[in-house]
């Protein structure tokens, strides 16, 4: 229904992009790595509170379809081969220095 992801430290985000890709809406921290992973594709929230995580999960009903369609737009943003070719091209411009 909702992946619950009240990280204080991420490195990157995975989980909340796998959640995206598989049309599953998130409620996450808006700290680190999260808020540029998760664009406006989920809810986030500055502190951590059982009970804003509560009334987030009571609206996730009302939007639900909307944020799993933009969750699948902020997921292609990000993908392994995406990654590989960026970083096979830094890896070729510092060669050719």
């Amino acid at each position: 229904y909702v992946l619950l992801y009240p990280s204080s430290y991420e490195g990157f985000g995975i989980p909340i992009l796998e959640a995206m890709k598989s049309g599953c809406p998130f409620i996450a921290s808006n700290n680190s790595s999260i808020p540029e992973v998760a664009g406006k594709a989920g809810i986030l929230h500055d502190h951590l509170s059982v009970e804003d995580y509560l009334s987030s999960i009571i609206s996730i009903k009302a939007k639900r379809e909307s944020l799993i369609l933009e969750g699948y737009d902020q997921s292609d943003k990000f993908s392994w081969d995406k990654c590989y070719i960026e970083t096979k091209n830094i890896y070729n411009q510092l060669l050719a220095l």
